[in-house]
């Protein structure tokens, strides 16, 4: 009997099955657990509502990625086969709402599927106890959750025989399963316990907090934290699926210009709060949903700009991962695929003004490099293009975190600042990129004037761009310090760019600092003054 189990596994772990076919499997079993659940529960079809169309599903996959790598991890199988295992096993998903189903045909009763809300210690120690009732959980979840762990054991168990690691291993999904069910009585306790903190040191020292200061845990701040543990889960999956190719996607993720991107949306964040004094705790999640959502826009961006660009980069940037050779095509656009997933699900629970801003982000970049348009082609249409990219940043942290009913002020001085500053500075990045864009036809002024010439134009626009810098915020701020710091960045920019052994990585690094320098200036004057 246990070898034919173990051959049944072997033959599971074998099957050919692609990422497409994988997902597409795994979304449709959680569909129609969903379908049971709205008609077991409320006697009717689901509604098409972010909840069932997007909550449901990245609760599950969330979930079943943590418990993989778990396997993985305990049972020492390749994360392949153990990832082929699970889909056939993830079936059991459908345990509970078809054992109510039956149950609900012979007797009438209330069937309520939910998180737990409050309480999660004493739930999680009571939740194998058949013998004690749990109002926040129905019986037949807590008997999913217990097949789920004695199956988890077993797996461990054919793959290691020992019986402790085994014993551990299931007790870490079991773990996992109740702690991703009580997320909100989580947040709860820990908002509680933070609460009390800030009440026990005002007695030490004075706290300038808000007086409505509250922490109020709705489903986008719970999303928002479980798709913030599905990318790091992902990246721990294909970290163990190919080590190689995991390390190309961590070179490619282009830190400097994603860090750009991201300043600005913290700058336009911080506007926020100089108009919109919200109180909420948990909005911290919304500006890290904001920032998550704009880091994987720039990542799609990037991929799609590498698949476009291969001539080019062939040249100029021959670490690229398809240029390497380090990913296929097809195996690139896939990651491409998950990245633009995850930045539209992030500005989804954010809100519909920041999905809006982040489409129309990707879409001007999509064209920008993408044929039959390609504008990055046409000189001086691509640094127009960047700094229009610079301003749809800034206003994603200034609009996407307002409420419905609250109309924000724009800043025409800044946004124009800004698009001035980032298409004069943006000439800076197609210095080291003049061979390759010679060869793709792409029109850039060192292909139009020449690499020497060019590098003196660029400086002289560097330098310009920060001594503009200093007014984005003259309205709320004012120091002699900031304009004496432009200067000095400015002039250093200046000449080292005029030399003929100059890096990018050293200008943006020094722009880096001086944007957060700004920025820490803006947050003292919003916040602090």
């Amino acid at each position: 009997m246990i070898e034919r189990f173990k051959n049944f596994i072997s033959r599971l772990e074998a099957i050919n099955i692609g990422f497409g076919l994988w997902l597409a499997t795994a979304l449709g079993i959680i569909l129609i657990r969903d379908g049971l659940e709205s008609l077991v529960s409320l006697g009717a079809f689901p509604i098409p509502d972010l909840f069932h169309l997007l909550h449901v599903p990245i609760f599950f996959i969330s979930l079943f990625l943590a418990i993989i790598l778990v396997l993985h991890f305990f049972s020492g199988v390749e994360i392949i086969k153990v990832s082929r295992v699970g889909l056939v096993f993830f079936s059991i998903i459908l345990l509970p709402v078809l054992l109510d189903f039956f149950i609900s045909l012979a007797v009438k009763r209330d069937v309520v599927y939910q998180y737990i809300m409050e309480e999660p210690g004493k739930n999680f120690l009571l939740f194998l106890n058949p013998f004690v009732r749990l109002s926040q959980i129905t019986f037949s979840l807590r008997v999913e959750i217990a097949c789920i762990t004695i199956l988890s054991f077993i797996y461990i168990r054919l793959k290691r025989n020992r019986f402790w690691i085994s014993l551990l291993g299931a007790f870490c999904v079991f773990a996992l399963c109740v702690f991703y069910g009580s997320i909100p009585a989580v947040l709860t306790e820990l908002t509680v316990s933070f609460f009390r903190f800030l009440i026990f040191m005002s007695r030490f020292i004075y706290l300038n907090l808000p007086s409505k200061l509250m922490g109020v845990v709705d489903e986008s701040v719970v999303v928002i934290i479980q798709l913030l543990l599905t990318f790091i889960l992902l990246m721990i999956w294909f970290w163990r699926y190919d080590a190689r190719k995991s390390r190309a996607l961590w070179r490619n993720f282009r830190w400097m210009r994603v860090s750009h991107y991201i300043l600005l949306v913290l700058m336009g964040v911080v506007l926020y709060f100089y108009d919109v004094r919200d109180e909420n705790l948990f909005i911290l999640f919304k500006i890290i949903g904001t920032s998550l959502a704009m880091f994987f826009a720039c990542q799609f961006c990037a991929v799609t700009n590498d698949i476009f660009d291969k001539e080019g980069d062939r040249i100029s940037n021959r670490d690229r991962p398809l240029v390497a050779g380090a990913l296929s095509e097809g195996e690139y656009l896939k990651v491409g695929f998950v990245y633009l997933a995850l930045a539209l699900c992030f500005a989804v629970w954010v809100s519909g003004t920041c999905l809006t801003i982040l489409l129309s982000f990707i879409a001007l970049y999509f064209i920008y490099s993408a044929p039959p348009f390609r504008l990055k082609r046409f000189y001086p249409l691509n640094p127009v293009i960047i700094g229009i990219e610079a301003v749809l940043a800034f206003l994603l942290g200034q609009m996407s975190l307002a409420p419905q009913d609250h109309q924000m002020p724009f800043y025409p001085s800044t946004l124009g600042l800004l698009f001035v500053i980032f298409l004069l500075s943006s000439h800076i990045k197609d210095l080291k990129d003049i061979e390759g864009d010679r060869a793709a036809k792409v029109l850039t002024l060192p292909v139009l004037l020449g690499k020497d010439r060019a590098r003196r134009i660029s400086a002289a626009f560097v330098f310009l761009s920060y001594l503009l810098a200093p007014f984005l915020f003259s309205f709320i701020f004012y120091r002699a310090f900031i304009f004496a710091l432009a200067f000095l960045f400015g002039a250093a920019n200046f000449f080292y760019i005029r030399k003929q052994d100059s890096r990018e990585k050293f200008i943006f690094a020094t722009y880096l600092i001086f944007g957060t320098i700004l920025l820490a200036l803006l947050i003292q004057a919003v916040f602090f003054s």
